[in-house]
């Protein structure tokens, strides 16, 4: 969720492992922004299932944390997640929305672009 109350354009940002690092990392889709007090949903799949997609799979099977670079390199924040919580279809999210608090929910309790329940 943004706390702003103004648009924020992810123009140049990117996101992957921390170990990747920005110069690695994969760009966020041209356009794509989070409006204030809104949210953005980031597909990670190959399938084109869902849009903006980053190119690539989060890793279920291990341990695992994703990293948020803005556009000057500067990292944003980082979520990461233990193999043994990993849902399949599943997804991960604040919880409440904008605590420091990361939580992994079922295909069933996603709520993509809405407030986390």
């Amino acid at each position: 969720m943004c706390s702003s109350d103004l648009s924020i354009d992810l123009t140049g940002w990117r996101i992957a492992s921390p170990a990747k690092g920005f110069a690695d990392a994969h760009p966020i889709p041209p356009g794509v922004a989070v409006a204030g007090h809104g949210y953005v949903v980031l597909y990670f799949n190959h399938d084109n299932a869902g849009s903006p997609v980053i190119d690539d799979k989060l890793k279920g099977s291990v341990d695992a944390a994703l990293q948020l670079w803005n556009s000057q390199g500067q990292a944003i924040d980082l979520a990461s997640w233990l193999a043994t919580q990993v849902i399949k279809g599943g997804s991960v999210g604040r919880q409440p929305d904008g605590s420091p608090t990361w939580t992994v929910y079922s295909k069933a309790q996603a709520s993509p672009g809405q407030p986390n329940k």
